[in-house]
């Protein structure tokens, strides 16, 4: 936030100080969604004094608004081979099809990567779990250049509090030789700042102090005589005090209300983990779901967990379930019917009245599972767009998914049963 005081002099003859500095780099912050600690099993990868070697993948998303050229950077260990402990800093970039698209080493190069989400996975190896355990969190930064309608150029000032107030400019000086003269950068207006610029990112540029006589209104300070690397963390977003408002009085609910939702929570949790195994457990297990709801109607988490635990009964399963029953149960009674005069076909359609059944309480639950479900008001719903920085949006989000998944699912496990009752049919 604060300005940066630089102080430039001329040695020997009078120079002419005219500054420039832009930003037009920018490195993103990723932590890894996935850490992977083994041991490798083979005895090439055992050293001399007996210790096994350890390696240790990390897992990285992240996902490009459009096509653009990236460079992953890890300031812990990239440019060091021999002084470094660890070994096979090896990375590779692939899309959610698997398809790699670039692979490189501790020198890492940029990659042309188009529209889409993906993943990198870093590989490091050491003898010593500790200090693989300490390098889970690794951040690793993505380096990317900037649009050139995205380049930040920099201001300068001949006092500290020129960005605040807003006067003394500073364009350019003569330096006279022996005599050191002082001006401030100042950092990047917010306004100005990428869109792609999360807290913690790091923009990056250069600034010279001088440029030829021949070399143009130098915009660039890279192609002036001397630049030197600049650097700028993006600091955190700023609060909008109606969106706290609005969540804070939102999120705020009577002891009473909250108290009855943690025990109906609580129940729905210990039902789930009831048992099946014998015919009374089950008689106990229908009563207490009638019961539940009665108390809590259409209440859809409920409704999902007697469903699942339909689907989880022993004598329940796929179809491969259903035909080894067939080869245990019914088998044997259809060598009995063969056997008989006539008739037969009434009996084998006793023997999988039991199946159908069966299907049709899971049918029956899934049915109550959908009509639970408001299907038009999720799709309106979907069709918003979420704020990323409103918690309460990206709780609603989430909700939505998983009432989203829940539907899916119910519908899935309607159509195995339908099929299931045709195929004894």
């Amino acid at each position: 936030e604060a300005p940066i005081r630089i102080e430039a002099e001329a040695l020997l003859a009078s120079e002419r100080l005219a500054p420039t500095a832009t930003l037009n780099k920018i490195r993103v912050p990723y932590r890894p969604t996935e850490a992977k600690l083994c041991t490798l099993p083979t005895n090439r990868d055992k050293l001399p004094s007996g210790k096994q070697i350890l390696a240790l993948t990390l897992t990285y998303h992240f996902k490009l608004e459009d096509g653009a050229e990236v460079k992953p950077h890890i300031p812990l260990l990239n440019n060091r081979i021999y002084d470094t402990k660890f070994e096979s800093q090896f990375y590779m970039i692939s899309d959610t099809n698997k398809r790699v698209y670039a692979m490189g080493d501790c020198y890492p190069a940029s990659s042309q990567l188009p529209k889409g989400e993906y993943s990198l996975r870093l590989y490091l190896r050491h003898d010593n779990v500790q200090y693989l355990e300490k390098m889970k969190q690794l951040v690793l930064f993505l380096e990317r250049n900037l649009e050139e309608k995205d380049v930040i150029p920099l201001n300068f000032f001949s006092e500290p509090d020129g960005p605040v107030m807003g006067n003394g400019t500073f364009k350019y000086s003569i330096l006279v030789p022996g005599i050191k003269e002082s001006f401030y950068l100042s950092p990047p207006n917010k306004d100005k700042l990428p869109k792609c610029s999360s807290q913690g990112s790091v923009l990056l540029g250069a600034i010279s102090h001088g440029k030829l006589s021949y070399a143009g209104e130098g915009k660039n300070p890279q192609k002036n005589p001397v630049s030197y690397q600049i650097s700028y963390v993006v600091p955190p977003s700023k609060i909008d005090e109606d969106k706290g408002k609005g969540s804070s009085s939102a999120s705020t609910k009577p002891m009473a209300e909250r108290l009855q939702e943690e025990v109906r929570e609580a129940k729905i949790k210990v039902f789930g983990s009831l048992k099946q195994d014998s015919d009374e457990d089950r008689s106990e297990w229908k009563k207490l779901a009638q019961s539940l709801k009665s108390e809590y109607p259409k209440y859809t988490p409920l409704l999902v967990k007697i469903l699942e635990s339909l689907l989880s009964r022993s004598n329940i399963g796929d179809k491969i379930h259903y035909y080894e029953k067939c080869l245990v149960e019914v088998f044997p009674f259809i060598l009995f019917c063969a056997l008989l005069p006539c008739n037969s076909s009434q009996l084998l359609n006793v023997a999988n009245l039991n199946y159908l059944q069966r299907y049709n309480v899971i049918i029956s639950a899934a049915d109550e599972v959908i009509d639970s479900i408001d299907a038009d008001e999720l799709a309106k719903l979907f069709s918003l767009k979420a704020d990323p920085e409103d918690e309460d949006s990206e709780k609603n989000k989430k909700k939505m998914e998983t009432t989203r998944d829940q539907l899916a699912e119910a519908l899935y496990q309607k159509g195995l049963a339908l099929a299931e009752i045709e195929s004894i049919k």
